[in-house]
Formats: C-alpha cells, sequence, structure tokens
C-alpha cells in the first residue's frame, strides 16, 4: 500500500538526507558534484516498489539523459542495471546532478520476464525519499547482448543555460515546473 507524505515534510526530508546510494569504491568511482545544493524534488506516493507514483519537479533546469545501455555484456540484467546506475551516475556528476535527483527514471528490458528482476535491483538502489517516478518498457534494445537500458531526467543546478543545451549523450532543459509520473501507457488503439 503506497503512503502519502505531507508535502512539507517529503521536502525537509528530502533536504537531510543522505545519498542512499553508494557508488563503487576505487579507481572507477566518480567524485559528487561540487557546488551549490540543488532544488530537492517532492515525490508522492512513496512505496517499496522503488517507484514514486510521481515527482513534482521545482521551476529549475533538467538533464534528460540519452539512452544509456551496458559497457559490458556478461551478466545478469541486476549486473547490468548496476553498470548503468554507474554510468548514470558519472553523467549526472559530470553535469553537477547526481543519483538522488533523479525524478524520472526510464527502465528498458529485453524480455518482459526480466521486469520484475530490474525492478527489485531499482528498489534497492533507490530507497525511501530518493525514489524517482519509474516506468519499464519491454522492448528491442540498441545492442542484442543488453538485457537492459536506461534514460533518465534528473534535476541540474540553477547556473545552467537558460535554453535547451544538447549534448551527445544528455541535453539540459531550461528551468520549467513539470510532474513526471511512473507506470506504462495502456495499449492504444490509433
Amino acid at each position: 500500500m503506497a503512503s502519502r507524505l505531507n508535502p512539507p515534510l517529503a521536502l525537509l526530508a528530502l533536504l537531510l538526507a543522505p545519498p542512499l546510494y553508494v557508488a563503487a569504491q576505487g579507481p572507477d568511482a566518480v567524485p559528487p558534484p561540487a557546488g551549490p545544493p540543488l532544488v530537492p524534488l517532492q515525490r508522492v506516493e512513496l512505496d517499496a516498489r522503488a517507484s514514486a507514483a510521481a515527482a513534482v519537479v521545482p521551476d529549475a533546469p533538467l538533464i534528460h539523459t540519452a539512452q544509456l545501455v551496458p559497457a559490458a555484456f556478461r551478466d545478469g540484467a541486476a549486473a547490468q542495471l548496476d553498470q548503468l546506475l554507474l554510468q548514470l551516475q558519472a553523467l549526472l556528476r559530470s553535469r553537477g546532478s547526481d543519483l538522488p535527483h533523479v525524478a524520472k527514471l526510464n527502465l528498458y528490458v529485453a524480455r518482459e520476464e526480466l521486469g520484475g528482476e530490474v525492478l527489485r535491483a531499482a528498489a534497492s538502489r533507490f530507497q525511501g525519499e530518493q525514489q524517482p517516478a519509474v516506468s519499464l518498457v519491454a522492448t528491442a534494445l540498441p545492442h542484442r547482448e543488453a538485457l537492459v537500458a536506461l534514460d533518465a531526467v534528473a534535476l541540474a543546478p540553477a547556473r545552467s543555460a537558460p535554453a535547451v543545451r544538447r549534448g551527445a549523450d544528455a541535453a539540459i532543459l531550461p528551468a520549467g515546473s513539470r510532474i513526471y509520473v511512473s507506470g506504462q501507457a495502456e495499449p492504444g488503439t490509433l
């Protein structure tokens, strides 16, 4: 059953909460971003599925990533998700953000039966107040050996440009209030 948080309490919890996702230590670890803290997200109806029902983003710039695929394909879906989250963390940190600032996480699996495993793995990485709105889609992936892929939307530092900035692996959208919801669209008749 989903719990509803009082928005001011949720906001306070986000401000005070330490990061719950810890990157690997060693030469591949990416240092946390420097600079002023980002404006917190408001997560709505947090639950044990690793997903907020919605993430209400403030009037702030947003990073929209390209779809990321694992660098290595020899492991299972959960291990590939771990790789992807490290890649995502590095990408976000290079732009002054981090995993706790992910508002929307789109997960793609090569086969429908991998969905449960990937959602459980995501639940162990995004806990409590750091749950993004998550969507899961079973689809063909860009590499035939990939089991999982992802893209994300995260808060960017306020100092980001006032116009859209595009890069090879992400674009930064200027400030403006938005809401990202969890779930998968129902099949349509178009």
